[in-house]
């Protein structure tokens, strides 16, 4: 309630809204009037599902006017929502494959996202164990899966006995971990 207060407060000088996120962004800016793009990126979308209510907060959005965009085919179709326009976030694999860069060894696997479940970093760490060779993996995020994730690198290390592990150290940021050389 106070998110929507202060939205529709900051509105009157607004042209439209891009509201990242169905919840809270996209259902706090309902009550301005004004054009709304609302995208859906993964988190929301899954969580509304979870609890029941991407339908109906599909349907607001839809009756109010709203434009819908979702990050990924899989999320419309979750969402029901086939006139919604899919738009990809996230990086520009083509403009990196042109650069030019020297080979890491071992070779550097990362991970860059919130760690949340549904993400999947505790899925990575586990492959790790079945590659053929050595690889470093990174991982970069924060999010409530952090401990989880820092636990499971530390398991699934001390299953590879013969391989080298380095973890975090105490002067690493707090968004980029070391987890796991293997």
């Amino acid at each position: 309630a106070k998110l929507t207060a202060r939205v529709v407060a900051r509105a009157r000088a607004w042209d439209e809204v891009i509201a990242h996120w169905l919840v809270p962004s996209a259902l706090a800016a309902l009550p301005t009037r004004l054009p709304m793009l609302a995208i859906g990126h993964g988190g929301d979308v899954h969580t509304l599902r979870r609890m029941h209510l991407l339908g109906p907060v599909v349907r607001a959005l839809r009756l109010r006017g709203a434009k819908l965009a979702f990050v990924s085919e899989e999320l419309r179709a979750m969402a029901s929502a086939p006139d919604a326009i899919v738009q990809p976030m996230g990086v520009d694999v083509a403009h990196f494959a042109r650069l030019g860069r020297a080979p890491t060894s071992p070779p550097t696997v990362a991970f860059i996202g919130r760690l949340v479940p549904v993400k999947g970093a505790d899925v990575l760490v586990r492959a790790i164990e079945h590659l053929r060779t050595r690889v470093r993996l990174e991982v970069a995020g924060t999010g409530p899966d952090r401990p989880r994730v820092i636990e499971l690198a530390r398991e699934v290390a001390a299953r590879m006995p013969p391989r080298p592990i380095g973890m975090p150290r105490e002067n690493d940021p707090p968004h980029r971990d070391r987890l796991h050389e293997a």
